[in-house]
Parts: structure tokens; C-alpha cells; sequence
């Protein structure tokens, strides 16, 4: 973060790109760059790659070529120096910690360490009791309202983080205080603030994994969870300008890529597309938002949700990308599916005399293509240029001007004619449709012209509760874009069939024997096979 008025921040430009590389004065540096100069030198290393002045400001083209290249800069950097309280005025020199922390140094040996504090952790608030852990809460940190600070943190493999009364130092294992220790392990959280481990960014799951695997498998549907968790993350910093939101997330993505072997599409991932596509906007939670605008929703004050716009979305971006969803003070993206899916598929593979997950369709990803590229070829500015990429599926549709109930209806009647064991079925439908524009009515309704694009369906069948058998399914609501052929996305639905009346006894083949025979029910009999170009 280069301070509170970049503008007035020496920089790199191409009237001054002839003196620089004969000089730089040490008296024109900010006491920010000044101290990271200095720790660098402490650390015994020569080189430092500070932004402003490695890349030249003021030419597009420099810009662009070196912002693509942020994942192999911060990726292979050696230590990423992150100042979490800029300095506005003084110096950020921080105090000597030994004056509110005392300590003993010693020769260390065996037995005992070099270091030795007079005060344990457990006895820091006793005797500092006005003192605040606010460098412990990651939300309360200026650095981290920034977006294009969030690849930095999480590429570098080695950060100090500067800039505030203790020294801390994070990689992709630890997370420690100079003087309280470990501040955040694996599945830890501190109080007032997330997990703060690196960790949790990148799930073990799909690493080495085969691409072609079932897409409901406990990995993939965290997978796809756990990247929503950090695109609703990098969604909530603050930008100085928009036209950087794509490419201020680039060097995630690039990194996402080499290390699962995936294809990334405009923050979507080509060979998990029919999941990757079943985000939508919801509201944020009432904690989520006092959080965050503290000073305007208040505690015990319940927010009052509007529409307003903190940023619009990524100009020229495909409809079917989140990239083009405007950032909406109060509201957030989401995947359809939750915690429920992996937990339920999980129990199915523990217990399967009691719990049965069956996939039942899926959308087939054809193709994607960039302009001017051949078919399934990602130019090198594929991580951050977007205009124009469209995708083709393999689906069914329904039209949304015909009756989706009705059809539902007509075909469990059919299903308690044709089979004895179902003839005393009931089933209990819930609908629910987002538009990716949200909206503050409570119902909305899909555009008549539409259609619904199916991307997944799966059934459930269980012992416990009421509804045996569950059918899930989940897709796009596409309208007509301008090009003829193409489609554009408008919103996404889910609907949730839950089945009862149908026994899952011996005398019905338990579990298994009724997944097996619902399994072959189909519930879009007269949907319309079609292959659809999304633009």
C-alpha cells in the first residue's frame, strides 16, 4: 500500500525512466519504501521489486505485460514485506517491543531457548489490560481492504508483516508472533476475526486428481465451496480503480492453474463449468455486514438491505462470469450448492445401507473459445481479457413460458400408475429463483421468454425423516443474446423435490434397491436435448 495519496508517491514514469536507471533519491522515497529498504538490507539480501517503481506507470503497455506476470514475481520472491497500519506521517518504525514486552536475552542452550519473556500468553491481557490484539483480527487491517494486496499475501511464499507494535511472520505452514507465538493454526480461529492460515485457500482434494472425476465428489463440491469463500473475499476489497478487478485477481488464477491442473474462464474453471457456473447473489448475513460497516449497521441494529453499488462489474465480461456481477454494498456471491452436498455425499459413502447419493445428470462442457484463437486455446491474456469468450454446453432445456409444476405433476401421477410400490407417493416441490441482478422482492419471477438450461440433477434417498427419496437439481435461466445463436444468463434456479410415501424397508429393497429403482425415473422425460453457445 503505497500510502494514503498515491499520487503525491514517487513513481515510475516514462519522463523519469532515463534518471532512475542512473539513480533513485534515497530523500524522494517514503519512510515506507525507506524502512523495506532497510529490512531488506537487515535480511542480507540486495534486490528489492517494489510496484511503483518497477513497473512505469504511465505506459498501458508496460502495465499490462508486467500485470500478467504477478504470480511469477510474488510467487518466486523470497520474502513479501506487507505493511498492515501504513504510515500517513512519521516514520513506521515500530517501538522497541522490549519496553512493553521485557525479556531476558541469554546464551541459549540445550535446555532452554535464547530468548526468555517475563510474562507468559496467558498473562499478556493481565498485564496489559488496556492494551488491544487488534494486528490479530485479519478484517481490521488496511491491508487487507485492498484487492490487489490479496494475491501478494496469498502467492509470496514467505510474508513479514510490518507496520504495527509486534513483527509477525507467515508462510504456507505457520503463522507467528515475535513475542506471542503462534497466532493462528489450522483450524483455529482468533477471537473477532477468521482462520488466518494460508491453508485454507487451497484444498488438498483435487491436487494430482484425475480431471474427469465425478463432479459431486465430497473434493470437487468443496473445491468449488472454497473458491466461492475466496472470490466473495477478493469481492469485498476496495479497488482505487475498477478497470483492475480482472487483472488484480490474474495472478490467483494463473497460480490455481498450474497447481490443480485446471483451465481458467473469466473465474470459472473449464472442467468443473456445469458447477462453476451455479453462483448467484444473496444477501450477506446481519454479523457479516456489522463487520464490515461497523459504523453504519451497528450491533443490534438489523441492516437494511438496498441496492446500491460500490463497483460495477467487469466491463465486456461474459454473462455467465461473476465478473460481471456489480459489487453490491450488502449482498454477495454464493454457490448454490452449500455444506449440505459434500456432507450428504460423504455419509453416502460411510454408510450406504443408510444413505444413498446418486448422480443423475450433468451438462457436458463442449467447447470455449477466445477471439481470434483456435477452439479450446487460452491466449497468455486469458487471465484477464475476457471480451467475447463464449462457451458451449450440452443441456436440456424447458421453456419457462410452460408450466414446470404442471409438467412435475403430470409425471409422479404417471409414476404412481405405473408401479405399485409408488402408488401412494406424495411429493412436495420447492422452487427458488436469483436474478444475478438482486432484487428486494422476496419472489421474483424468470422472464417468460426464457428458458431453464439444466446443468445437475441428483437424488438422495435415506432412511431418516419423512421424504425418503430427494431430487435436487439446479441450472441457468438463459434469455436470447443479440448475436443469433447465443445465449446470455440472466439468473440461476434450484429446485428441490422432496418425495414421500415410499418405503425403503426389506420388502422395498432398502436403500440401495430404491435408489436403484428411482434412479431410473427421469423427472425431465420432455425436456429438449440442445447445445447452447453462452455468451
Amino acid at each position: 500500500m503505497w500510502g494514503p495519496n498515491p499520487e503525491k508517491q514517487i513513481r515510475l514514469l516514462q519522463e523519469n525512466i532515463s534518471d532512475f536507471e542512473n539513480n533513485i533519491p534515497w530523500t524522494e522515497l517514503s519512510s515506507i519504501y525507506r524502512e523495506a529498504i532497510c529490512i531488506t538490507l537487515a535480511l542480507g539480501y540486495r534486490y528489492i521489486w517494489i510496484d511503483s517503481l518497477c513497473i512505469i506507470q504511465d505506459s498501458s503497455s508496460d502495465w499490462a505485460h508486467e500485470a500478467t506476470r504477478m504470480a511469477t514475481v510474488y510467487g518466486n520472491a523470497t520474502c513479501n514485506i506487507a505493511f498492515l497500519f501504513p504510515s500517513t506521517t512519521t516514520p513506521p518504525l515500530r517501538a522497541n517491543p522490549r519496553i512493553w514486552n521485557p525479556c531476558i536475552l541469554r546464551h541459549a542452550t540445550p535446555s532452554q531457548k535464547g530468548v526468555y519473556l517475563r510474562h507468559l500468553n496467558d498473562t499478556w491481557r493481565q498485564a496489559f489490560p488496556d492494551e488491544k490484539q487488534d494486528w490479530l483480527v485479519q478484517r481490521d487491517w488496511p491491508l487487507f481492504g485492498r484487492a490487489w494486496t490479496f494475491q501478494e499475501y496469498l502467492l509470496a511464499p514467505r510474508t513479514l508483516l510490518y507496520g504495527h507494535r509486534n513483527l509477525m511472520w507467515q508462510c504456507g505452514h505457520h503463522f507467528y508472533d515475535e513475542l506471542l507465538g503462534p497466532v493462528a493454526a489450522k483450524s483455529r480461529n482468533i477471537p473477532g476475526g477468521r482462520e488466518m492460515g494460508k491453508e485454507r485457500y487451497f484444498p488438498d482434494g483435487l491436487r494430482d486428481a484425475e480431471l474427469d472425476l465425478d463432479l459431486s465428489t465430497p473434493e470437487t463440491l468443496r473445491f468449488a465451496l472454497e473458491w466461492m469463500n475466496m472470490v466473495n473475499e477478493y469481492r469485498a476489497r476496495a479497488l482505487s480503480f475498477a478497470t483492475d478487478r480482472a487483472v488484480a485477481f490474474a495472478g490467483i488464477a494463473s497460480s490455481y492453474q498450474r497447481l490443480y491442473g485446471l483451465t481458467y474462464l473469466a473465474g470459472c474453471w473449464f472442467e468443473l463449468l456445469p458447477l462453476s457456473l451455479l453462483w448467484f447473489i444473496e444477501k450477506k448475513p446481519p454479523a457479516l455486514i456489522r463487520g464490515q460497516y461497523l459504523a453504519i449497521v451497528p450491533r443490534g441494529v438489523e441492516p437494511v438491505y438496498s441496492l446500491d453499488v460500490e463497483e460495477e462489474g467487469v466491463r465486456d465480461s461474459p454473462s455467465w462470469s461473476w465478473f460481471s456481477a456489480p459489487i453490491w454494498k450488502f449482498w454477495r456471491v454464493s454457490c448454490v450448492y452449500n455444506t449440505d452436498e459434500p456432507s450428504i455425499r460423504s455419509r453416502s459413502l460411510r454408510e450406504p445401507t443408510r444413505s444413498n447419493f446418486r448422480d443423475i445428470y450433468w451438462a457436458r462442457t463442449l467447447s470455449f473459445r477466445f477471439p481470434h484463437t483456435m477452439s479450446n486455446a487460452c491466449p497468455p491474456t486469458g487471465f484477464s481479457a475476457f471480451t467475447n469468450l463464449c462457451i458451449t454446453l450440452d443441456t436440456i432445456i424447458f421453456p419457462i413460458s410452460q408450466n414446470l409444476h404442471a409438467a412435475l405433476a403430470s409425471h409422479f401421477h404417471r409414476l404412481q400408475a405405473l408401479n405399485p410400490l409408488d402408488a401412494n407417493l406424495y411429493w412436495d416441490p420447492d422452487f427458488t429463483y436469483h436474478l444475478d441482478t438482486p432484487s428486494l422482492s422476496s419472489s421474483p419471477s424468470p422472464p417468460r421468454h426464457g428458458i431453464f438450461a439444466l446443468l445437475n440433477e441428483f437424488q438422495v434417498v435415506r432412511t431418516a425423516g419423512e421424504y425418503h427419496v430427494q431430487r435436487r437439481m439446479a441450472g441457468l435461466v438463459l434469455v436470447r443474446a443479440e448475436e443469433e445463436g447465443t445465449w446470455m444468463r440472466v439468473g440461476v434456479w434450484r429446485l428441490k423435490v422432496r418425495i414421500g410415501g415410499v418405503g425403503v424397508g426389506e420388502e422395498e429393497g432398502g436403500v440401495q434397491g430404491v435408489a436403484e429403482r428411482w434412479g431410473r425415473h427421469e423427472l425431465t422425460g420432455n425436456w429438449e436435448k440442445m447445445e447452447l453457445v453462452l455468451v
